[in-house]
Order: structure tokens, then C-alpha cells, then sequence
């Protein structure tokens, strides 16, 4: 058996792979890893089957074709060329025997891309729906006042400082108090960063009225963490409303989709809850203007009633009155009459009593010829009265007389 040495085995292969693969064909893979240098771009392609690799190749894009590439590509080739994304690319079979084969990439196809990601999309859809998981967060109901915000963000971003102006540099003058959870927006640990914020915000002894994720603007692609099945799980599973303003305006994310509402900024969310807050503060203010002007028309009523009720009182009070001084004045009269009448009959009294007294007057009796006896002072009325030891006083009308008893 003829025995070949490396160079020269590695040669037939090389002709056989430049007979075979004379011009750049389409291939389809998933990007396993990425590095750049340079400003070249190296990845690892893998093909898989029930998620296990059973295909793999090395890739280049090298600066020059990367540069051209995204001169007539609307996307970002960056956001492309992730980790994880399905992609279409055409390349040239190139085989060094010292180095191997390696995949140069002459050209890519977004939309096959894009339509990958759109497919996965409906798929976590599906599985939401299916785990009774989607649009849960839109049954609950907002506070009447938003005042404590759980705000899921890169506290470095762009999108997090905007939030935070807008909402505390507001024209009514409210206040909130703001909690911040730090999350990537993009990149590989995003996704589990969110989720982490999720299980810190229901740990917290903090009862938030609201939580919101804010995130500044950037490219398509970097929405791809907001279709992760996590964090619309995470969002469902809340028992407080969430706020969404991940930075686009054409799409919608799966997150967006399922929160309680989604905003296209953060300073769109900012405005939502100072719109909110007023419209409560508008209906008070309404509400406190009804109550006035019905409390005034009961007062006018009221005052109407008392009106009248105190004219009646005092036409009643008048009148009474008249009849009172109408019966003091005959009570008057009356007494007037009866105490002349009373007055005639006591005098005619004190006439008939003074001739009485005058007839009993002892002064009187002795003018008649009848005398007084007295004895140690003490008037004599009868004989047995007298004592012989004493002198007897004898007095008449002009005078008085001793006598002794023999």
C-alpha cells in the first residue's frame, strides 16, 4: 500500500475541494461563537440535531468584505453575526494545507436571519399560551396613584438617565420613589440579568406600585433578549404591572406584546405615568369642584329655608306679642278694678273695726262713769282677786285714788 505524506494528502485534498467548489455557495448554520480582531470577524458555525452538534466549521469575514457588507446592508452586520442567530451566508471553500479548511464569507442574507428570529418568536408565543402564561400581566389593574417604581435598567445607559429626568422634572411638581435594578439591555448575560431583577423586585420588602424596563435606543437586533421565553415569563408572573420602553418604534417585542403595556421610550413610559397621575389629580379637582358647587346650592336652599322660616317666626312673634300686651293690658284693667273695689271695702272694714275698739277703751268705759282696779300693778277683775295686805289703786277719767281693805 502506497504510504502519502501530510503535504501531499492535504494537497489532493486541497485540488479535490477547489475541483468541486470552484464558486461561493449558500450555506445555513447557527453561530456558536464570535471573535473579532482586527476588525475581522472569526465564528465557529455549528448544524444541530435535537440541539446536539453533529456539524462544525470555522468561518472569516475579513475587514475589507465586512466594510462592503455593511455599506449596502440596512441591519447592523454586528447584530447578525450573534451568538445563537440562524444566518445564510455564502462563502468560498478555501483549503491550506498547513491550516486547513476555513469558510471565507463573500456575502450575507439578512432576511433569512430576520425570518428565523420572527419564527422563533411565534414559537415562544405558543409555548406562552400553551403554559397559560401570555398577556397574564394586562388583567391587573394600576394603583390610582403611581408613587414607588421598581425601574429594570443599564444604570449606565442613556435610556435610564432620560427616564429618570423626565419623570423628576416634571411640570406638576410630583415626586416618586425610584428603585433601580441593574440589567444588561443586549449581550448574552441580558436575559438572565432581567430575570434576576424580577426575583430581587419580588423579594424586596418594598410594596412597588409599578415596574418598568427602560432601555435606550440601538439597533433591531438587539431586541432579540425581549423575545427570550424567560423574561415573558418573568413579566406574567408578576403580581404588579409592568411598563415597557425598550427604544424602537417599527417592532414589538414578545416583552413589549405581554406587559401590561408597552411604550416606545423610556420617556414615553416617564410621560404615561405623570399622565396617569394628573389624570387622577384632574378628577379629584373635578370631583371636589361638583361637591362644591352642590354644597353651595344646598347652603342657598338652606339659607332660602331659613329665610322664610324666620319671617314666619317673627310675623308669629309679632303677633303673639300683640296678644300678650292685648291680656296684660285687660289683666291690667281687671286688676285696675278689683283693687279699687278691694280698697273701698277694706277702709268701710277699718271704719267698723275702730268703732269697736273705741267702744271697748277703757278711756272710754271711765268717761261713762266706770273705774279700773289695780292692786301691785295687776288689774282687779273680780273681789276673791283682792289681798288685805296691799293697797288697792282706784283710777277714774281725772284721776286715781289709794284705799286699804279693813
Amino acid at each position: 500500500m502506497e504510504t502519502f505524506s501530510l503535504s501531499r494528502l492535504n494537497e489532493y485534498i486541497r485540488r479535490a475541494i477547489v475541483a468541486n467548489f470552484i464558486d461561493p455557495l449558500w450555506i445555513t448554520g447557527e453561530i456558536l461563537q464570535v471573535k473579532i480582531n482586527k476588525g475581522h470577524v472569526y465564528i465557529d458555525l455549528v448544524e444541530k440535531s435535537n440541539e446536539a452538534i453533529i456539524a462544525q466549521s470555522s468561518l472569516v469575514l475579513w475587514k475589507t468584505n465586512f466594510v462592503l457588507l455593511q455599506k449596502n446592508t440596512v441591519i447592523k452586520l454586528e447584530e447578525l453575526v450573534k451568538e445563537g442567530n440562524e444566518v445564510k451566508l455564502q462563502v468560498i471553500v478555501d483549503y491550506n494545507i498547513r491550516y486547513g479548511l476555513k469558510l471565507i464569507i463573500q456575502n450575507i442574507d439578512p432576511s433569512y436571519t430576520l425570518g428565523k428570529i420572527a419564527q422563533q418568536k411565534l414559537e415562544i408565543i405558543a409555548k406562552l399560551k400553551a403554559d397559560n402564561l401570555w398577556q397574564i400581566n394586562q388583567n391587573l389593574d394600576l394603583p390610582i396613584v403611581i408613587k414607588k417604581i421598581a425601574v429594570i435598567t443599564s444604570l449606565s445607559s442613556a435610556g435610564k438617565i432620560d427616564f429618570e429626568h423626565e419623570l423628576t422634572s416634571n411640570q406638576f411638581g410630583y415626586s416618586f420613589n425610584l428603585t433601580f435594578f441593574q440589567a444588561g439591555m443586549q449581550g448574552e448575560f441580558g436575559v438572565n440579568e432581567v430575570v434576576s431583577a424580577f426575583q430581587e423586585i419580588n423579594k424586596s420588602s418594598i410594596k412597588f406600585d409599578l415596574i418598568v424596563i427602560v432601555r435606550g435606543g440601538g439597533a433591531k437586533m438587539d431586541l432579540v433578549n425581549f423575545d427570550h421565553y424567560d423574561i415573558s415569563k418573568q413579566i406574567s408572573l408578576s403580581s404588579i404591572p409592568v411598563l415597557t420602553g425598550i427604544g424602537h418604534f417599527i417592532d414589538e417585542s414578545i416583552a413589549d406584546m405581554n406587559a401590561f403595556k408597552a411604550l416606545k421610550t423610556p420617556t414615553g413610559v416617564a410621560s404615561f405615568i405623570l399622565q396617569w397621575n394628573n389624570d387622577f389629580e384632574r378628577k379629584l379637582d373635578n370631583n371636589l369642584e361638583r361637591i362644591s358647587i352642590s354644597f353651595q346650592k344646598i347652603l342657598y336652599s338652606e339659607k332660602h329655608i331659613l329665610e322664610s322660616l324666620l319671617a314666619k317666626l317673627t310675623l308669629q312673634s309679632k303677633v303673639i306679642t300683640s296678644n300678650a300686651e292685648k291680656s296684660i293690658e285687660a289683666i291690667n284693667t281687671l286688676l285696675n278694678k278689683n283693687y279699687a273695689s278691694r280698697i273701698s271695702e277694706a277702709f268701710i272694714e277699718l271704719l267698723e273695726l275702730e268703732k269697736v275698739i273705741y267702744a271697748n277703751d277703757p278711756k272710754v268705759a271711765m268717761q261713762n262713769g266706770f273705774v279700773l282696779i289695780q292692786q301691785s300693778n295687776k288689774r282687779v277683775k273680780r273681789k276673791n282677786e283682792l289681798e288685805q295686805k296691799y293697797e288697792i289703786e282706784t283710777i277714774f277719767s281725772d284721776g286715781r285714788i289709794l284705799s286699804t281693805i279693813k
